[in-house]
């Protein structure tokens, strides 16, 4: 870098200057779309509730998302008991759900290597795209050396939105299909595990577990749900959708910096508005199926003996449960985190029921995620840990005034 921008060749700078620029709008797409999907959560949620009041169990007819919902729902009762808690302590599903929703979008923020390699292929593969592209439109003409044709720069376009715009799509509703179904089978199932004497009733119009009111739900009747995620793991699964995310953004990037005035100019508005209509609806179908991705992930990976109970612990404290009413190892946990608090002379201490006795930002994460600490009513501390605080009219933790 001895010599000056100015000595390299012209050709150099300006795809230097192009990608610069493709990834400014990339990282303007994504903060959007986390943004986006932050709110979708907070809407989703009241919607939720609301169905959880008045329809719930009714005795209606339910189908598609809501019986999905439904029989979460039942899960989540039997985990709860499993767990040691009661059902009837104020503990919303939707809000159990809303709350490690959140802690999943935040967690997309958390871009690692992985995502930037599959990046890096994806452009490969375009650049090989490309070239068979322009093999195959000029066998035949003589003229190789001449400019292109109009009818060749329609081949690179219509190829280009086709194989990798569509192309991702189809990849995307693959996995969104596949998560779909595997919650399907996990919710299906006639009970709760192996071969606990509790048993799951999947009727629509049923509510927990059977047997439950007689306490024979413990935590070996329950299922890993994670076995069901891809490689069995939240992180990996949200890697998958991370990487998604960025092959949508830079496809979407590089067609409307590259392509949009190209065809334009050379095509007419006749032929370029339908191009953009089309263009464009990769990342519209993604955008309004991903808050349903992540309900599936989230059920998936906090049901059955995957329950957070940080999360319930919090949801007991915010619901204003007396401390006496609360579960014994509830109470012996707090006692504990208390104890922790007093050794760090009053420093950062997370309790284990997921709250925050001295909060602040610890360690940040790796990437962007740092920079939505504040995203969702929450703290963010230690990577991709996620903690609400309970509102201010909370009864106060064991020991506190």
């Amino acid at each position: 870098f001895a010599q000056t921008t100015y000595d390299w060749p012209s050709r150099w700078i300006l795809i230097f200057q192009w990608a610069m620029m493709v990834l400014f709008f990339m990282a303007l797409f994504f903060v959007s779309l986390v943004m986006y999907t932050l709110f979708a959560v907070n809407f989703t949620t009241k919607r939720w509730l609301l169905f959880e009041i008045e329809r719930m169990d009714s005795g209606l007819p339910l189908s598609g998302r809501e019986l999905q919902y439904k029989l979460g729902f039942n899960r989540f009762q039997a985990a709860l008991q499993a767990f040691g808690y009661d059902a009837s302590m104020g503990i919303r599903f939707s809000e159990y759900l809303a709350k490690l929703m959140r802690r999943n979008v935040v967690a997309l923020t958390d871009l690692t290597w992985v995502c930037w390699v599959c990046l890096a292929t994806l452009v490969i593969l375009n650049t090989l795209r490309s070239e068979a592209t322009r093999q195959f439109t000029q066998i035949g003409d003589e003229n190789l050396e001449d400019e292109q044709t109009d009818t060749q720069r329609l081949a690179q376009y219509l190829s280009f939105i086709f194989v990798i715009g569509y192309g991702i799509l189809v990849f995307y509703l693959a996995v969104h299909h596949i998560l779909s179904s595997r919650l399907d089978r996990f919710l299906a199932k006639g009970r709760a595990g192996g071969g606990g004497a509790g048993g799951l009733d999947n009727s629509p119009n049923a509510r927990g577990l059977a047997g439950a009111e007689q306490g024979l739900i413990t935590r070996d009747d329950l299922e890993d749900s994670n076995q069901y995620l891809f490689r069995r793991s939240r992180e990996a699964t949200m890697e998958l959708i991370q990487v998604i995310i960025l092959s949508l953004e830079w496809f979407t990037s590089t067609f409307f910096l590259s392509f949009s005035n190209e065809i334009v100019l050379h095509l007419g508005w006749g032929v370029a508005a339908p191009l953009f209509i089309v263009a464009a609806i990769p990342a519209a179908v993604f955008s309004a199926l991903l808050p349903w991705t992540l309900t599936l992930i989230t059920l998936l990976s906090s049901l059955g003996t995957n329950l957070d109970e940080d999360s319930v612990r919090y949801l007991i404290i915010k619901a204003g449960i007396p401390e006496s009413e609360w579960p014994a190892h509830m109470r012996e946990a707090f006692r504990r985190a208390k104890e922790r608090e007093e050794g760090n002379d009053g420093g950062y201490a997370a309790t284990d029921a997921g709250t925050v006795a001295n909060a602040s930002f610890r360690g940040g994460g790796p990437g962007m995620a740092g920079s939505f600490a504040g995203l969702g009513n929450g703290s963010f501390h230690g990577g991709l840990s996620f903690v609400e605080r309970p509102a201010a009219s909370s009864r106060p933790l064991p020991g506190q005034s």
